[in-house]
């Protein structure tokens, strides 16, 4: 039985969901295709070789791993490495590439592997990726060149860019004596890579009222395995109900998403997003406010006034007033109004003759009349 060795994940970061799960690619060179793949989110390439001194067959059943914790035995993969430093181009390497689906990426958290060095095979191994053009080293490793079968793991943290594929080399350098071309002195089996999803970020949530529609509008990257969005609405920030719920797109890239709410209610109301994961789990964002004016209808009698004024209105909340603007905006005259009143007495007779616009204003609520004061 072949054993799969899973490293730590890599912690989340940000405003998220947290949606991670333990996934591990592994090779046991039964072929050079990966064995088995629990990421349903990439997929995985061939081994092969690059840099080879000579032609050789890349799996074989020559010196089966043994030794260490889970080495599988039977068939591993070789490569004749010259007898160089750390040269990009002249030193042999092992290769995978790993293919994210659509426009997703994901982080490599860990690698491990089993390694066999002959006697002019490599003593360092390092570690490197396309994400930087394979200019920097991820993991480095001192061998022992004396054919024993040992196992190497280390973390990787390296996240590839969104919608590209990562391609892993492991470099094998600093051979001894002289090599023979054509004949393989160093190998590798029970090659297992961790790869681990970005938790979705929520960059943004706003919230505006056009008209009377609420427009709703956020922004995540870094979606995986997100079932989507359950858009809730409230009237007092405690209870939320669903007005409406969005699939997620499933990109690591930006992703923007707008919806307009007709159904926006009178006064002020609190929106928050539901976001949730395929297997249920979920996490909620900030709540956002929108404050809709109710239409309102206030009169008054009589129209023109020589000197009093009978404003019939809603019944009023707290903190409501009225409030008396001439035809160039200025305010002449404030009232506070009654909590409860559903009509107000006002005495306008200190006012110039002309019209004016009467302004009831109930907790953020308003309406407007004319009156002409004679």
């Amino acid at each position: 039985m072949k054993k799969i060795f899973t490293l730590t994940l890599l912690p989340a970061f940000l405003l998220f969901a947290s949606f991670t799960a333990s996934a591990q690619i592994y090779w046991d060179f039964a072929t050079a295709n990966p064995t088995s793949n629990s990421y349903t989110n990439v997929s995985a390439g061939p081994l092969t070789v690059g840099n080879n001194n000579g032609t050789t067959t890349l799996i074989t059943n020559t010196s089966p791993s043994s030794g260490y914790s889970g080495a599988s035995g039977g068939n591993n993969a070789g490569l004749a490495a010259p007898v160089v430093g750390f040269d990009p181009a002249q030193t042999g390497y092992f290769q995978v590439v790993i293919t994210p689906m659509g426009n997703n990426s994901v982080v490599l958290t860990g690698i491990s592997f089993g390694s066999n060095s002959a006697a002019t095979g490599p003593q360092g191994v390092t570690i490197r990726s396309s994400v930087d053009n394979f200019s920097t080293d991820r993991l480095t490793f001192i061998l022992t060149n004396n054919n024993t079968w040992m196992r190497y793991a280390g973390d990787l943290n390296l996240t590839g860019l969104a919608g590209q594929p990562v391609t892993l080399r492991i470099f094998g350098y600093n051979g001894a004596g002289t090599a023979t071309a054509g004949t393989a002195n160093w190998r590798i089996d029970d090659l297992t890579i961790n790869p681990q999803p970005l938790p979705l970020g929520l960059v943004s949530f706003k919230a505006s009222l056009n008209g009377k529609v609420a427009q709703l509008n956020w922004n995540t990257t870094n979606e995986y395995n997100v079932s989507g969005f359950s858009v809730e609405r409230s009237q007092n920030a405690a209870r939320f109900s669903e007005i409406a719920f969005v699939n997620a797109k499933n990109s690591t890239a930006t992703n923007i998403y707008t919806l307009d709410d007709a159904g926006v209610q009178d006064g002020t109301n609190y929106y928050r997003l539901r976001m949730v994961d395929k297997d249920g789990t979920a996490k909620y964002s900030p709540v956002v406010v929108v404050k809709n004016a109710k239409v309102l209808s206030a009169s008054v009698f009589p129209n023109p006034t020589k000197g009093n004024l009978a404003i019939t209105h809603p019944k009023a909340e707290s903190n409501s007033f009225i409030r008396i603007i001439d035809l160039e905006g200025k305010q002449v005259k404030s009232y506070a109004v009654e909590a409860g009143a559903i009509q107000t007495a006002l005495s306008v007779s200190e006012l110039s003759r002309g019209s004016y616009v009467l302004v009831f204003n109930n907790n953020g609520n308003h309406s407007a009349t004319r009156f002409v004061k004679q």
